[in-house]
């Protein structure tokens, strides 16, 4: 089951239970479930999974957490894993899972970096995996970590509810507060940071910035100081796609966002992703989508 919801769109949008990309703020997975093996290395599907922070609580089944070298391994025992973009490592999970996933956008994390001021630890660049069977008189926080996800899995059942953008964001922003104290307090282990994180963050800022005016790669690398090379090659270690997949699927996921939620033509959408015309828009699109614009947009409806 994949839920997602936007903190960036107008309340009067509808809540929608499809996959549409980190347009929508926050991507939610329940993990009950029963297979070999799940490697959360990015989100199912084309995903630009790697501009999110991802909390995953597992309470049913063994982990093991690689990063470069180092390897962390937790045997049936209930765990906290979280991750910041940008960080070359999986993680994979075996035998009967009972769990949740839960990524969130970078707006989403910063608001909730500002409650809490009081941290050692600046959580928007790291990666830490926690054993919670070794964390001592931890019961109330865990309580408290398992409600705020029972809570999103059911709330994002209610669909059109009152308030339930609003109320969707407090369980959020409780589940990763609840984390980072549980990891603030006990024996995380958090993970070395890699050495093109913040490279590879101001790319994906930059393709933000730029998309629309379809920037070459050369243009994007000499904004970073490096060779379209380097570029290539840090974006493919660290989030496994090349650097012009970033820039396609960064222009791919505003054209699904007007598509769905605007009134805009084809021609217009095109204009505004600064396509030169919608026929070059409409090529651009089903090389991605396997439909063209006009047909996406009629299979929504």
């Amino acid at each position: 089951m994949e839920m997602i919801l936007s903190q960036l769109l107008p309340d009067n949008l509808p809540i929608v239970n499809s996959t549409i990309f980190e347009n929508l703020g926050f991507i939610y997975n329940d993990l009950t479930e029963s297979q070999e093996s799940l490697l959360l290395k990015r989100a199912p599907g084309r995903s630009f999974s790697s501009t999110f922070y991802k909390l995953v609580y597992v309470t049913k089944g063994a982990a093991v957490l690689e990063h470069g070298s180092q390897k962390n391994v937790v045997l049936d025992r209930p765990f906290i894993y979280f991750s910041a973009p940008g960080r070359a490592q999986k993680i994979t999970i075996t035998g009967n899972i009972e769990g949740h996933v839960l990524l969130i956008s970078k707006e989403i994390l910063l608001d909730i970096l500002n409650k809490l001021p009081d941290a050692r630890v600046s959580y928007r660049d790291e990666s830490f995996i926690l054993d919670l069977s070794v964390k001592l008189n931890a019961e109330p926080e865990i309580g408290i970590l398992q409600n705020a996800f029972a809570n999103i899995a059911e709330e994002l059942q209610k669909e059109e509810s009152l308030g339930l953008r609003a109320l969707l964001l407090c369980w959020i922003r409780l589940a990763y507060i609840t984390a980072f104290r549980l990891a603030h307090e006990g024996s995380a282990v958090f993970m070395c940071h890699h050495r093109n994180a913040i490279k590879f963050r101001k790319y994906l800022s930059l393709i933000d910035e730029h998309y629309r005016y379809h920037w070459t790669l050369t243009q994007y690398a000499e904004k970073l100081n490096m060779t379209v090379s380097t570029l290539n090659n840090i974006c493919r270690d660290l989030g496994g796609e090349s650097a012009k997949e970033y820039v396609s699927q960064r222009l791919l996921k505003e054209a699904e966002f007007l598509l769905r939620y605007t009134d805009c033509t084809i021609i217009e959408i095109a204009h505004q992703l600064g396509f030169k015309d919608s026929s070059y828009f409409s090529r651009f699109f089903r090389r991605y989508a396997d439909l063209n614009p006009r047909e996406y947009r009629q299979k929504l409806f």
